[in-house]
């Protein structure tokens, strides 16, 4: 799965790996995102930066080895955590706006603020 395969790859390469994990993995993150837990746990997950976060807290938390594997020890996976949950409130911006899903405008200080 190499990042300079483009989006569209990454995506459907990353929902496939997500498929091929244990279901203790899914389970997890299936529990993490569905707050009312009405739902039941899906076969695989697509790309987010919220999944992302989940996905590397369950690592540091569950499984070690898959993050050794990653070439990651336990600090470097809770800064790469760390790094990946700043991106949130870009998402947020990017998210509101005409681009995405709402009607709001991006300013560049409203970026820059965020950052």
């Amino acid at each position: 799965m190499g990042h300079t395969d483009g989006p569209e790859r990454f995506s459907w390469n990353f929902e496939a790996w997500t498929r091929n994990q244990p279901v203790q993995y899914r389970e997890y993150v299936h529990k993490k995102m569905d707050r009312k837990g009405q739902s039941p746990t899906p076969d695989s997950f697509r790309a987010s930066i919220p999944i992302l976060i989940i996905t590397v807290g369950y690592f540091i938390n569950h499984d070690a080895d898959a993050l050794r594997r990653a070439g990651l020890d336990a600090e470097r996976g809770v800064q790469l955590k760390q790094a990946a949950g700043a991106l949130r409130p870009l998402t947020e911006i990017r998210n509101a706006s005409v681009i995405a899903h709402g009607f709001g405008g991006v300013w560049k200080n409203k970026i820059t603020n965020k950052l």
